[in-house]
């Protein structure tokens, strides 16, 4: 195959989760920032994560008493974004929002990057959670997750499911085997088509990020099975989990997180960890955040490293076994 919530009430912090690399010395916290700060998106203008940028940028800024602007630069999967950041001096003037995709899946394919996420980038803030969730055409007589296994045993063969992102297609198949279900992949350029091959029924299913396909789901025109996370997402508060529905071994999601190139001082770090976890406290940022679908979860550096290594070695292992190559 080829390619190509919990919401916030509290942060906590501590400085001795941070790093060994982000450890410094001095009085680098007491002069940042000193100019500009930059914050480079790997993602073209008016999509979900350049607005929620914004809002962070135009916040970040009157806090830190310096402009913060949004940059983008489109491109390779945001491959270009991340190696832009990375050769940026260290000093917590250039920043980034990155996740699942680039962060997680690409190096779990074992793709040669111009990068090291664990080495080149350390994470600070919260971490911002999508949840993903099964749906199929209307034409599918499923309405749970058991009818949709039986029926998709009973039609082995017949089966197609669509994908765009790489995330979404490792966690199909990682759908598929923890199911012992069989289905053909196609691949879409991006999610509108693949809404579009969903409702005309030229695919059966997809797992679907639960911002892109809301609307779909509120007219009827596609059906939702089930969320994949551990919760039920409050704004589809019908739509039961995986393990509810019977599949307690099966949980994923996308995830964002902002990132500094690695050796930025721990001081200038402890500072953006401090500010952006303030903000996004703000009832505003929160309600944006859960408008789309997504979750807030309050994070440090050594935890969302610490979800970095453990998602890579399973997606990995789901990569491998699926025979799956990204190009």
């Amino acid at each position: 195959m080829k390619f190509r919530r919990r919401q916030v009430t509290a942060w906590l912090f501590s400085t001795a989760a941070l790093p060994a690399f982000a450890q410094g010395s001095g009085n680098a916290g007491a002069a940042y920032p000193s100019k500009v700060v930059r914050i480079i998106v790997g993602y073209g203008a008016g999509g979900a994560n350049d607005v929620l940028m914004r809002i962070v940028a135009a916040k970040l800024q009157e806090s830190l008493g310096q402009p913060v602007i949004v940059e983008n630069k489109p491109g390779a999967n945001s491959v270009i974004a991340l190696e832009a950041v990375m050769n940026s001096p260290a000093d917590g003037h250039t920043l980034t929002l990155n996740g699942t995709g680039a962060m997680v899946m690409f190096p779990a394919a074992r793709m040669k990057l111009p990068y090291d996420p664990l080495k080149n980038f350390v994470p600070f803030g919260p971490q911002i959670q999508t949840p993903l969730v099964l749906v199929v055409h209307p034409d599918v007589p499923a309405k749970n997750l058991k009818e949709f296994i039986a029926w998709a045993r009973a039609n082995e063969g017949k089966i197609n499911y669509a994908w765009s992102a790489p995330s979404a297609y490792v966690a199909t198949a990682l759908f598929l085997q923890k199911t012992g279900l069989h289905a053909q992949p196609i691949p879409y350029k991006g999610g509108g088509e693949l809404s579009t091959a969903l409702i005309g029924g030229v695919v059966q299913m997809a797992l679907f990020d639960i911002v892109s396909i809301a609307p779909h789901l509120r007219s009827g025109r596609v059906r939702g099975i089930a969320v994949t996370t551990p919760q039920r997402v409050p704004q589809m508060p019908d739509l039961p989990t995986m393990a509810e529905s019977g599949l307690p071994n099966f949980e994923t999601s996308l995830w964002l997180s902002m990132f500094a190139p690695a050796g930025v001082p721990a001081e200038v770090l402890a500072r953006l960890q401090t500010e952006v976890s303030r903000i996004f406290t703000m009832p505003d940022v929160r309600e944006r955040v859960m408008g789309l679908g997504a979750e807030i979860i309050p994070s440090t550096a050594a935890a969302t490293e610490a979800r970095m290594r453990s998602e890579i070695e399973m997606y990995g292992s789901v990569v491998r076994s699926a025979g799956i190559k990204f190009d």
